[in-house]
């Protein structure tokens, strides 16, 4: 490790809590992003990335604390996504949708979790209309399996994806949809 370090001082902790968040392992996670934060405070991926980790162990107002105040420009892909995750782990749906419209960058397509949010609030026109226009697209993906219910499909999603269960949970680690995936018959015998 300590070679790891030397050879590559500003990636290593960053790294490292990557691959704690996918063991699902949010504690060791968080403190391996706020090592790596020592090193380059100004980055706001790494408090975007921390704040994400706090939401997905449940200590939203610590996650908040840190998410609210960073001002994202549209198109800035997982910095723009991490406060609409944390939102939506929170179950705050409303919030998500705006922060998700807002972030979204210019073009037609809808942002991915706008439909799983619409569908979370109850609105199932909205999430239906915007799955079609995703699926039009060729971007339909996993949320938006859990956003129309359609079991079916996310259960041949998720066997298509990857070819063993230690990927597939790489996958669902830290994901919104993750709550809602798991519980779907079918699924839990491919996870």
């Amino acid at each position: 490790m300590a070679e790891a370090r030397r050879l590559s001082p500003n990636s290593f902790d960053w790294h490292l809590a990557s691959l704690y968040r996918v063991l699902g392992r949010y504690d060791e996670a968080i403190d391996a992003f706020r090592r790596a934060r020592l090193r380059h405070p100004g980055s706001l991926l790494l408090r975007s990335q921390l704040g994400l980790m706090l939401a997905c162990a449940g200590r939203y107002d610590e996650a908040f604390a840190l998410l609210d105040p960073v001002v994202i420009t549209p198109g800035e892909g997982e910095r723009g996504y991490a406060r609409p995750r944390a939102l939506l782990l929170a179950g705050r749906y409303g919030e998500a949708i705006s922060d998700l419209e807002r972030n979204q960058p210019a073009g037609p397509d809808p942002p991915n979790w706008m439909a799983y949010a619409y569908a979370k609030l109850g609105d199932t026109t909205k999430a239906r209309d915007v799955v079609r226009i995703r699926e039009e697209r060729g971007i339909r993906n996993m949320a938006d399996d859990v956003a129309l219910g359609d079991d079916k499909a996310l259960v041949r999603r998720l066997e298509s994806m990857y070819a063993n269960q230690d990927e597939r949970l790489v996958l669902m680690r830290c994901y919104p949809e993750y709550k809602d995936v798991v519980r779907v018959p079918g699924a839990k015998a491919v996870l």
